[in-house]
C-alpha cells in the first residue's frame, strides 16, 4: 500500500523545522519552558502528511482498500442518486453502525458527500 513519509516532509521543510527547534531549545531551563512552536511545526507536518495520504488514497483504485461491508455500501451508493443511511441499511442488509462508519471512511476519502444534517441526511457520489 502506498504511503507518505513524515520524513520526507520535514526534509522539505529542514529551516523551518531548525528554527522551531532553536526556538523551543531557547526556552530550556527558563522559567518558560515551551515546545509549541516545534510541536505546532510538527502537527502541521502531520496533518499535510494526512492530507497527502487521503489524496493518493482517493487516487487508487478504491475497491482494493475497501472491506467486503464496505465495497457493498459503495456499490449502492454508486447506483442511486443519493441514499440515506437507513435506505442503505435496508438495501445492503449491513447494520446502522457498520453503515455509518463506511459514510464517515467515504466521506474522507471523498468519495461521497453528505447533504443535510441529522435525521435528513442522504449521502451521494462525487
Amino acid at each position: 500500500m502506498p504511503y507518505v513519509s513524515n520524513e520526507k516532509l520535514i526534509e522539505d521543510n529542514k529551516p523551518d523545522y531548525y528554527t522551531v527547534l532553536r526556538k523551543s531549545q531557547k526556552t530550556f531551563k527558563t522559567s518558560h519552558e515551551t515546545i509549541v512552536p516545534w510541536l505546532d511545526f510538527f502537527l502541521e507536518i502531520l496533518l499535510q502528511q494526512s492530507k497527502k495520504a487521503i489524496e493518493l488514497l482517493s487516487q487508487e483504485n478504491i475497491e482494493k482498500n475497501l472491506s467486503v461491508k464496505q465495497l457493498a455500501v459503495w456499490q449502492y451508493i454508486q447506483t442511486v442518486n443519493e441514499a440515506t443511511p437507513k435506505e442503505i441499511m435496508q438495501k445492503t442488509k449491513i447494520t446502522r453502525p457498520t453503515v455509518n462508519q463506511v459514510l464517515h471512511k467515504l466521506i474522507q476519502l471523498k468519495k461521497i458527500e453528505r447533504l443535510g444534517l441529522g435525521r435528513n441526511s442522504r449521502y451521494r457520489k462525487l
